[in-house]
């Protein structure tokens, strides 16, 4: 197997792959050298174990997002998706973020909260207008409210800094029709903010 580094995240490596002339991306999660070893391990299995069933609940709720062909304790062999970070195409594009809302809705309305919901985090076929999610690596399942809204506001907060507000309300708008309750909570978390 042939593989180019293409970037490191605090908690994991990423690089591009070809076996057989086929792409992939491997995800290689980094051990910890303070930890002790079998701790490090059983930890770093955990992780895997819940970002290959995040992606898998992820598919099953209808949102685009790699597809895994094999994970052991300390990677992960996904599907290569070919398509642009929908960051890049945002400001020529801001009707694309109504196509993010929908399939953000439809991750929260089937309880999976992303964790590092960004528009780095979210590629897109501008072609047939379908985001792809990726870097479920800080996902979990929760029903709650909170972890819903949070999510929300990672996404807001760093698309009103990169775009502004005007084009953050495109995609709040759009969410809120399926899920007004979320947005109300997430309002709640900007004042608590305010006040920290």
């Amino acid at each position: 197997m042939k593989t180019n580094f293409i970037a490191e995240g605090a908690e994991a490596k990423i690089f591009f792959s070809k076996i057989f002339g086929k792409k992939y991306i491997l995800k290689k999660r980094i051990p910890k050298l303070y930890r002790a070893k079998e701790l490090d391990k059983s930890i770093l299995s955990r992780r895997i174990k819940s970002e290959v069933r995040n992606l898998s609940l992820a598919k099953n709720a209808k949102v685009n997002c790699p597809f895994v062909y094999y994970s052991d304790n300390y990677n992960i062999l996904m599907e290569y998706i070919p398509y642009i970070e929908a960051k890049s195409i945002v400001k020529s594009n801001p009707t694309i973020l109504k196509n993010i809302a929908n399939d953000v809705f439809k991750l929260h309305r089937n309880n999976i909260i992303h964790g590092d919901l960004t528009l780095c985090n979210i590629l897109f076929d501008p072609h047939r207008k379908i985001p792809y999610f990726i870097d479920f690596g800080l996902s979990f399942v929760s029903t709650k409210l909170e972890d819903k809204a949070t999510d929300l506001e990672v996404l807001r907060e760093i698309t009103v800094a990169d775009f502004g507000l005007k084009y953050w309300a495109v995609f709040e708008k759009e969410y809120q029709k399926e899920s007004p309750e979320v947005i109300k909570y997430m309002e709640k978390i900007q004042k608590r903010k305010k006040y920290l």
